[in-house]
C-alpha cells in the first residue's frame, strides 16, 4: 500500500546554479545550492537560494536515478522504489 504525496499550496520552484556543498549531519545530509549572480562591482557572487536536508539513504536513491536511462520525464514514488531496489 503506498501513501498518497500530497502537494500542499505554496511550495514553490527555486533555479539553481549549482551546488555550494554537502554537509555531513550523522545519518543526514544537507545540500546547500547557490545561484550565481552579477554584484555591484561587476564580480560573480554565489547566493544562497536553497538547502535540503535528506538521508544518506535518500542521496543513494537519488543518484542511482541520476545515472540511469529513464525514458519517463517525471518519475514517481514507484519507479524510485523500483530503481533504488536494483
Amino acid at each position: 500500500m503506498s501513501t498518497e504525496i500530497l502537494k500542499p499550496y505554496g511550495i514553490q520552484d527555486v533555479f539553481c546554479t549549482g551546488l555550494a556543498r554537502v554537509e555531513c549531519l550523522g545519518p543526514c545530509r544537507r545540500l546547500v545550492f547557490y545561484s550565481a549572480n552579477t554584484g555591484y562591482a561587476g564580480a560573480t557572487e554565489r547566493h544562497v537560494v536553497a538547502k535540503l536536508v535528506m538521508t544518506a539513504e535518500v542521496m543513494q536513491q537519488i543518484a542511482a536515478l541520476l545515472f540511469a536511462d529513464h525514458p519517463d520525464k517525471v518519475l514517481d514514488e514507484v519507479t524510485i522504489a523500483r530503481a533504488a531496489s536494483h
